[in-house]
């Protein structure tokens, strides 16, 4: 294996890296949004039915 194969593979093993982390972050803040708004539907319907 030559430097420059060796330089092409760690560009593709960092961008599939960079590309698992942005799908982390990217699931983290639709479940958090998905939180929030069960949680505010929830607050909403017990403070209706109280």
């Amino acid at each position: 294996m030559t430097a420059d194969d060796l330089q092409s593979q760690a560009e593709i093993c960092n961008a599939k890296k960079l590309d698992a982390r942005n799908a982390f972050d990217e699931s983290a803040a639709l479940f958090f949004t998905v939180l929030v708004k069960v949680l505010i539907t929830s607050t909403l319907f017990l403070t209706t039915i109280t």
